[in-house]
């Protein structure tokens, strides 16, 4: 069996300041034969960068670690992660020639975290995926909960995949896909796979199963969409009294 990273961000997106090696560090620590990595692609990218970032990610990996390149396409304003892409070169812009290119790569596509967008695709791009990321450990998404039960509904038929979209170590989860062995992205496309979350590991329709989880991931959804709006609102106006106040100082001195 192989414990596996999924969705994290390097320093070759514009918002992490993580390096492939630091991540090589990352799972020596937790004891992670691979990590899949999801390059923001408004970051930018020519044939020629996604190249070297592709042998950039070869030449970090070791006998004990795999650190697989991927993107986090941007389709329309939805997010969805390719594991394992090795070429970027004229992305395409329809999501049937999309699917060929990733597919003709050995690659899929699976929706990233869903209730960012309240779980409304257009059809399209349902059909398009074929896996959609149940569990997103961050906290603004799932959390140490587990799926919400509207993503296990979108999901049905799809791959369930989790990951840990992680930017910064502060970020970092206990929540890993299990492989059966050290092809990663052949065990996952082939099901032969678990997800653990600390020290529990389920198979995706165990995951489906569990009975209190998904009841408490309403109510925590619902308590953060009232009171992240709040949170926010409250540090802007703590931002705006603060630089007030050290601007009537400057003035006075």
């Amino acid at each position: 069996m192989t414990r596996v990273l999924a969705h994290a961000h390097t320093n070759w997106s514009h918002d992490s300041s993580l390096t492939i090696a630091d991540w090589v560090d990352i799972a020596g620590e937790r004891q992670c034969g691979a990590v899949l990595l999801t390059e923001h692609e408004e970051t930018g990218w020519t044939a020629e960068r996604y190249r070297d970032y592709v042998e950039a990610c070869a030449e970090a990996s070791t006998r004990t670690v795999q650190i697989v390149p991927g993107i986090e396409l941007n389709h329309e304003g939805f997010h969805v992660l390719c594991y394992g892409l090795q070429h970027f070169a004229s992305r395409p812009s329809s999501l049937s020639d999309l699917g060929r290119w990733v597919n003709d790569q050995g690659c899929w596509l699976c929706l990233a975290h869903p209730g960012k967008y309240g779980w409304k695709y257009p059809q399209d791009l349902l059909n398009a995926v074929q896996a959609v990321e149940v569990w997103n450990s961050k906290w603004i998404y799932d959390g140490p909960l587990g799926p919400h039960p509207a993503t296990m509904a979108l999901a049905l038929g799809k791959q369930w995949l989790v990951g840990q979209d992680a930017h910064k170590r502060a970020h970092l989860s206990n929540l890993y896909l299990e492989t059966a062995s050290d092809q990663i992205l052949p065990d996952l496309r082939a099901g032969r796979y678990r997800i653990q979350m600390g020290e529990r590991v389920w198979t995706p329709g165990q995951l489906h199963s569990r009975s209190l989880a998904p009841f408490a991931q309403q109510i925590r959804t619902t308590a953060l969409r009232t009171g992240l709006p709040a949170y926010r609102w409250t540090r802007r106006q703590l931002r705006f009294v603060t630089n007030h106040a050290s601007s009537a100082l400057v003035r006075r001195g």
